[in-house]
């Protein structure tokens, strides 16, 4: 069997081997629910956010901060794969925008915050 060492904050170790404990766990029993979760979907099973970084970056994009709309652009061009034409995904509807607002306003830099919901909405459907 292997074993795993990993260096936490002392708070972090308390607090959650309380919270196991209470469940009827102890503390490694808890980590290898855990990674037997991670596992069986193939993805960490809860939602990373960092909403102040989020924010932070659609005011950027929203202001045009060009780095920040050119690393986006980059970005949403890289996940279409390539193949910037095709509209059955992301990357392609993306294109599709930024070609659609190049034509109707020559000074645009990219799309806007409004633009990126209504595509990451299709993409959903």
């Amino acid at each position: 069997m292997a074993q795993i060492n990993i260096k936490v904050d002392d708070q972090l170790k308390k607090d959650a081997t309380r919270i196991f404990n209470d469940m009827g766990l102890d503390l490694t029993t808890g980590i290898k629910i855990y990674l037997k979760r991670v596992q069986q979907d193939q993805k960490i099973p809860f939602e990373i956010k960092g909403k102040d970084d989020v924010d932070q970056l659609a005011q950027q994009y929203h202001d045009g901060d060009p780095s920040v709309v050119n690393k986006i652009n980059r970005l949403l061009l890289a996940i279409a794969g390539g193949n910037t034409d095709s509209s059955a995904s992301i990357g392609g509807k993306v294109s599709e925008v930024v070609k659609n607002k190049s034509a109707r306003d020559k000074g645009a830099q990219g799309i806007g915050p409004s633009m990126l919901k209504n595509i990451y909405n299709d993409s959903q459907k």
